[in-house]
Parts: C-alpha cells; structure tokens; sequence
C-alpha cells in the first residue's frame, strides 16, 4: 500500500568525505524510483461480486481515499448512477463525490448519532444487505463498528492493509481499481431500490438547521459561509478537535482533495502547517485552515511563518476557552466534566495574530463571514478570524420527519 516512508542513517555518516569521481560515479548509476504497475484484478472474484450485486436488495457503498489517489471518481459515479446504489464517504475522501448528488447520504463516522442527536446509524445500516467498499482502508476512521456484525462486506481495492481479527472483510477483490469498477459496470444489473429507513434519515441529514439563532453558534450556517467563500475548488484544511466532526458532516464538498483532515492517528494542530502546505501546492485556489483553539495552541507559531513567507490563507479559529473533544468525550462518561482537565484560559488570538505581524478580526456575529473572508482572500495576505463557540446547541428537524428513526 503506497504511503509515507522514514529513512534513517547514523549522524556521523554527514560528516564523511568521499572522492568527487567516485561520489559521482556512484550517484550516476542511480535511477529514479517507478511506480510499479497495479495487479490485474481478478475477474473471477468480480464475478461473483456481481452476483452477489444482483440478488442484493438494497447494497450501499463506502468511498474511501484510494478512489481519489486512483483518480476513479468517475468510474464510481458512473457505477453507482448506473445500479442507483447509494454513497458515503470516509473522512479521508469528502468530495469523492459531489455532496449535492441525491445518491450521497452523508460522512461515515461514530460520531454521526452524537452530532445529529439522532440514531441515525443504525437507520442507515438496517436494510442494507450488501456493503461495498471501494478504495477503503481501515485507517479511514470509517470503522466496522458502525454496520452489523452480520452484514455482508466486500472490499473492493488495489490494495488492502490486512489488520486482522479487527476486521475482516467477507471477501476482498484486489487489483487494478479503475478497471475493476469499469468491469462491474459492464454487467447488467436492474438499478436498486433504496429503502424508506435509508430515504428517512437521509431527509433527516439534510433538513438539519439549528434550534438557537445565536450569534455566533450555529455552525450549519458558518460552515455554508466558509464553503461559500472558498467555492467549490477551494480548500478547507480542518485541524483535530470537536470542530472536525461538524466540518466533515456540515461542509458541503463538492470536489475531491478540497477537504483535508488528519485521521487515523488524528494529530493534533495537523490544520495550520497543513495550510501552509496546500497553499504552496495550490497557489491558484483559495485555502482556509479550520481549527479550534486547543490544536491551535500547539501550533500558533506558525503564524509567524504564515507571515514571513507571505501565505495568503484565512485561518477561521474556533474559541470555546477549552479543549472541546475531549469534553464531550467525557459527557459520554460521565454526569459531568472534570474542568482542570479542558477549561483553557481566555486568550486574545487577534492580538496574537497582530503581535505576529498577520491582521485579525473578531466575529461575534458572523452575517458577514462570507464577505469577510472573501475581502481577505483579495488582499493576498494570511488573514486570522476569531469566532467564540458554544457546541451545546440543539438541531430543529422537520415535524414531518420526526420519529422516523428509532
């Protein structure tokens, strides 16, 4: 499975002089490393995955980053278009496809329920009798706890990093993945029918608006005024923390690489230098790093680079005076939070971004968002918004929809 590589070699090993002609004969005779071709996918095994396709009722399938990196994005839209068979995305590969198509539910992870106050997981997974997941890697966040143990699973990838007894799949065809989905596409299968119990909480996740009309806590709307200033080709850089699941689930991605987000190991402060990153990378298109004020502590140094090098990105902080996952983790717990463990001090982070030489604005109301990150992209400098935020909201679902899950 491609991925990133660590080389290490002795310190003294720097300091070692060698003879020019033979350094240099030495280095001719290395050659760029190739990516070696993929492996053909075995047909016989798509075989019987489109057997399985056909007698299945209602399949539905996890995208996960593979498809990106395989630049498959419109092998699987054309699969999916073709059998009506519905989508979600890991965190790893918001944008696989576009979030306005009818066929894509919503983000795969735990959190779902929590975010939305609503058991919505299990209303997705309940009449699925088939999950396909396409370019998936355990590593995505989109973990096998979220579907029944029961539930039919097939991998469908180039590669596959095996993780043991922590799942396994019913099958896993590897091989090429953009000739595999071009090869299920060739077989005829009647278009799927989607359940009531999947249509429902897709209504659900998508009539979601907030109760309280604060100033400055409805983070439906911020998330619609960052994704409306950066547009459909510009990019959202998320950090760790609590503001990452709203991001994932609220941010309307339309186009892939244009959600960024650690997983896995979910690193914390990953949103300011992974900006910096992405804009260097992406000169052209606009960047907006999303972080809250915990991860955003590891890294606020970082503003000084942003300035020094001239970055124009828009950072939009998240203040709630505390480390907020963690919080919330513990309301699961507990009846309440032990407060020395996240309470954070109140900190000026305009004068911060001021005292780095980087110009700053406090939002306690945020109608203008849009507009005011759109005159700090057309000043083409690093620009810091601060937002106070409260997460203790509550979503209003249409009265048509309510009790439609258990």
């Amino acid at each position: 499975m491609p991925g990133p590589v660590y080389i290490s070699f002795p310190r003294n090993l720097m300091s070692v002089e060698i003879d020019e002609k033979l350094a240099y004969k030495k280095l001719s005779k290395i050659t760029p490393v190739k990516k070696i071709n993929n492996p053909e996918p075995d047909f016989a095994q798509l075989d019987v995955v489109i057997n399985k396709l056909k007698t299945a009722k209602h399949p539905l399938v996890i995208a996960g980053n593979q498809v990106i990196r395989e630049s498959c994005c419109n092998e699987l839209l054309n699969l999916i278009s073709k059998f009506n068979i519905p989508v979600m995305a890991t965190l790893s590969s918001k944008g696989v496809i576009s979030e306005d198509n009818p066929l894509y539910i919503t983000t795969a992870h735990k959190y779902i329920d929590s975010v939305f106050q609503q058991k919505l997981v299990d209303t997705i997974f309940e009449q699925c009798d088939l999950l396909l997941l396409i370019g998936y890697d355990y590593g995505e966040d989109a973990k096998s706890s979220l579907w029944r143990d029961d539930l039919e699973s097939v991998v469908i990838n180039t590669y596959y990093n095996d993780i043991g007894h922590v799942f396994q799949p019913t099958m896993a065809c590897l091989g090429d993945l953009k000739r595999s989905l071009k090869y299920l596409q060739t077989s005829e299968i009647q278009p799927k029918q989607i359940s009531t119990e999947l249509k429902s909480a897709k209504s659900i996740i998508d009539s979601a608006q907030i109760d309280d009309q604060g100033a400055t806590n409805n983070i439906i709307e911020i998330m619609n005024s960052i994704r409306g200033s950066l547009g459909d080709d510009g990019i959202l850089c998320v950090d760790v923390g609590l503001h990452k699941l709203y991001a994932a689930l609220f941010d309307k991605t339309k186009n892939p690489n244009t959600f960024i987000s650690s997983n896995v190991c979910g690193t914390f402060g990953f949103g300011l230098p992974a900006g910096l990153g992405v804009k260097l990378a992406n000169q052209k298109e606009r960047i907006c790093v999303l972080c809250g004020d915990g991860g955003f502590h590891s890294v606020s140094q970082d503003l000084e680079t942003a300035v020094r090098y001239n970055i124009p990105i828009v950072i939009v902080l998240f203040n709630d005076n505390s480390f907020g996952m963690i919080k919330t983790c513990q309301y699961f717990v507990r009846e309440d939070i032990f407060n020395p463990s996240v309470d954070l001090g109140k900190v000026d982070f305009v004068k911060l971004a001021d005292a780095n030489g980087m110009n700053g604005r406090y939002l306690d109301n945020t109608a203008d968002l849009e507009q005011i990150m759109n005159d700090a992209f057309e000043s083409n400098k690093p620009f810091l918004i601060e937002i106070p935020i409260e997460y203790n909201y509550k979503l209003s679902i249409d009265p048509k929809l309510q009790g439609l899950t258990a």
